[in-house]
């Protein structure tokens, strides 16, 4: 390459090196058009929100914005996130000089308006918070922001769904209602949503451990079945390897049940979850409960038993949890005083049929003083659970949902 042109290419390059450097100095462009333009991308502030406002205007060299009870109260930037930390109208202003010395302001109002929020109150709950079936429940609210739409939804309910402020809903089916409000402004489309999840019927004292996706019960909430034991005159035998699994379509509209397949031909059996302490029952002496479940096999047989026994023996182990009872149960009950229970039994019945088709088998009982050995009972059992004994003529493919222990309030 010869030296002159080296020379015209360094020229070219050096004049383009100075134009940019001049484009990144205000005061050094000279704009032909000087226009004040603000843009915002709503019309109104929520309190404690940011509000972003945008300078757009044409041939500046220098801008100040004031925001009256603000933060910040001023600033040179082109794009402000402002936060107002108190509703009602705030006043803002521009002020800016251009580059060929001229000035100009403008002053604008930014209405700040509430944040939408509300308090829900549930008229008609049991003491202990739960729905009862076939009672008109009325939803009231505490909100504050102004809202101008509401859109409720009630899951099982009647109705189903409701834009009052405060509607009346009643449900026929027990089960958990997950409630949800939308609360909607129309001046700004500001929303905010709450939900709820309530009991609906008698209030349950079985649940599933779902920290560990664990499910001993409805089978629903988690893919583990929890730590289930089968006892038999030759010893223990843990159900863990196959025999017991999860098995799609429940009982009562669910979506799973569990399917033993424990054949034990030549001998009677039990099968219950006294390690899942965790979340096996707290009953109280003198209170009523009901004990459900539901059952079906691939052929009819007599179930020879069926018990809630009560039995926290200090080395109890939940190995789906890897706890020991005695030395972990401050974990999972720091409110409740760990305390050695014998085994004692606090509801028997005997000899119900069991056929193809799932049944509900329901029954009603008050904790005593005794169980119905005649044992003493401690004030709050700590580890009540179920207990099915099957005879030995029994199909080798039984089904097991819905298994409840529930609170029966006055």
């Amino acid at each position: 390459m010869n030296k002159s042109k080296v020379q015209i290419i360094v020229c070219i390059l050096l004049c383009t090196f100075s134009f940019f450097q001049s484009c990144d100095r205000d005061e050094e462009w000279k704009s032909t058009i000087h226009e004040l333009k603000i843009a915002t991308l709503t019309k109104t502030a929520m309190v404690g929100k940011d509000f972003e406002v945008t300078d757009l205007s044409l041939g500046v060299a220098q801008r100040k914005w004031t925001f009256e009870k603000g933060t910040p109260l001023n600033s040179s930037d082109p794009v402000v996130n402002v936060v107002f930390d108190e509703k009602g109208p705030k006043k803002c202003r521009l002020e800016l000089t251009y580059d060929n010395g001229t000035t100009e302001q403008h002053e604008f109002t930014i209405d700040v308006l509430e944040n939408l929020a509300a308090v829900l109150t549930i008229e008609g709950l049991t003491p202990m918070g739960a729905i009862p079936l076939g009672k008109d429940i009325k939803f009231s609210l505490q909100s504050i922001g102004n809202p101008t739409k509401f859109k409720w939804k009630f899951p099982g309910g009647s109705p189903e769904e409701s834009t009052a402020e405060n509607p009346i809903v009643k449900w026929s089916k027990k089960g958990k209602a997950k409630i949800q409000l939308e609360l909607l402004r129309e001046i700004d489309s500001a929303t905010f949503i709450v939900e709820r999840e309530i009991v609906v019927g008698n209030y349950p004292q079985l649940f599933p451990y779902t920290k560990a996706d664990m499910d001993s019960w409805s089978f629903d909430a988690g893919s583990k079945i929890g730590k289930w034991t089968a006892w038999s005159e030759q010893g223990r035998d843990e159900v863990s390897l196959g025999k017991l699994v999860r098995a799609s379509g429940g009982a009562d509209q669910t979506a799973y049940s569990m399917r033993i397949n424990y054949n034990k031909a030549n001998e009677s059996w039990s099968l219950f979850t006294r390690d899942n302490w965790t979340n096996n029952a707290h009953l109280q002496k003198g209170k009523k409960y009901e004990f459900i479940f539901w059952m079906k096999a691939d052929a009819n047989f007599t179930l020879s038993e069926v018990m809630l026994l009560n039995n926290l023996p200090d080395w109890s182990w939940n190995e789906l949890l890897q706890a020991h009872a005695k030395n972990n149960w401050s974990q999972y009950y720091p409110n409740i005083p760990f305390e050695v229970q014998n085994e004692t039994r606090i509801f028997h019945r005997a000899d119900l049929g069991i056929t193809t088709n799932w049944q509900e088998f329901r029954f009603e009982f008050v904790v005593g003083d005794v169980d119905i050995q005649n044992n003493p009972l401690p004030q709050t059992l700590l580890n009540t659970f179920p207990s099915f004994v099957i005879n030995s003529a029994a199909p080798s493919t039984i089904y097991l949902d819905e298994v409840q222990i529930n609170l029966i309030e006055d």
